[in-house]
């Protein structure tokens, strides 16, 4: 899954914290790319048992449906989706 800036470049959740990118388009599993609309986050969760912090970002897709987004070990990975 791919989270893209206005100029197609890759965000990343660390971009995303110091407000250096801001989301436009992502592409969701099995589905063609989206617009992004609304966007919510990074919220860092540090995984004690491995030892790292990821990220997690929520959006909302031109098609009205919500996502919550995780970057972790350079990837990002859709944990929900709601309609």
């Amino acid at each position: 899954m791919r989270l893209l800036d206005v100029a197609g470049e890759s965000v990343e959740a660390s971009r995303l914290d110091v407000r250096e990118g801001s989301p436009a388009m992502f592409s969701p599993p099995a589905a063609a790319r989206r617009r992004v609309v609304a966007w919510a986050g990074p919220w860092p969760i540090r995984r004690r048992d491995l030892g790292d912090t990821v990220h997690r970002v929520q959006i909302l897709d031109g098609e009205g449906e919500a996502w919550v987004l995780l970057h972790a070990d350079g990837a990002w990975l859709a944990e929900g989706r709601y309609a």
